[in-house]
């Protein structure tokens, strides 16, 4: 909370406000049936500690799945701990 948002509130402009504003929000913005299946699973809860989002592991776009070490891997990065 070191800009004064809360990190639930963080999360939600990131994502349900977000596609509220671009009016799509029977496609996007949250998970639920017959959403778009974009995702990213990080290590940690992002509610208690919003830098867990900095820890992504996958990342589920169109219906694929990228595990973040190999694409890390591939350009070179060294992932964040």
């Amino acid at each position: 909370m070191k800009a004064g948002i809360p990190a639930l509130i963080a999360l939600q402009i990131a994502t349900w406000n977000s596609a509220k504003l671009l009016k799509q929000e029977k496609e996007l913005g949250s998970i639920a049936p017959g959403k778009f299946a974009d995702l990213a699973l990080v290590d940690g809860n992002p509610a208690d500690d919003i830098s867990s989002v900095r820890r992504c592991r996958i990342v589920m776009k169109g219906g694929t799945i990228y595990k973040s070490d190999a694409a890390y891997a591939a350009v070179g990065i060294k992932p964040a701990n």
